[in-house]
């Protein structure tokens, strides 16, 4: 993967994911969404810190073996300039340090709820986005990826066109694993 001149019109946006390997409830949520639409292709990604995991998840999701890491700090060095942003996939108590750390490179982050894990961390993120320095990033989002699911669209359509009736109570439920 190099970092070459791109039709920026037509091409997907290149996107990197540290976590959402194999055995993730988010990665293939994530995955899925992120390119239902195709504006955006995963290209590379630190899935595990387990190499054949990383590996695995990486054929899984298309990922050639050589853009697939297994430290995310050595792995994101490496694809700076070859990424237009990196989902953050973590649990929750690994995002600051992550977030920090790809913002000072200059690569735009889209993070998994929550973005932080508390007040503190959130205050110290925000220093960092105040004082950020020239050629750094400032692109930070957090996703609700759960528009990414094909039974969302079709329920959003459904409320659209009022063929659902009034809608006075939602009940969801999702399982997670545990962190």
């Amino acid at each position: 993967m190099t970092n070459t001149t791109r039709d920026t019109a037509h091409a997907p946006l290149r996107l990197g994911f540290i976590g959402g390997g194999l055995g993730s409830v988010v990665g293939p949520a994530h995955a899925a969404a992120a390119t239902l639409d195709k504006r955006f292709a995963l290209v590379a990604g630190c899935f595990s810190r387990d190499a054949s995991v990383s590996r695995a998840s990486g054929e899984r999701y298309g990922v050639a073996a050589q853009h697939c890491g297994i430290d995310w700090r050595a792995w994101l060095r490496e694809h700076v300039g070859q990424l237009d942003a990196v989902a953050i996939l973590t649990p929750i108590p690994e995002h600051a340090g992550m977030i920090e750390h790809a913002l000072a490179l200059g690569v735009p982050v889209i993070c998994e709820k929550a973005l932080v894990g508390d007040v503190a961390e959130a205050d110290a993120l925000q220093r960092v986005l105040d004082a950020r320095t020239p050629g750094s990033s400032d692109f930070l989002a957090v996703t609700l990826n759960y528009s990414g699911y094909p039974i969302v669209r079709r329920l959003r359509q459904l409320i659209r066109d009022g063929e659902l009736g009034r809608i006075s109570d939602v009940q969801l439920e999702m399982p997670l694993e545990n962190y």
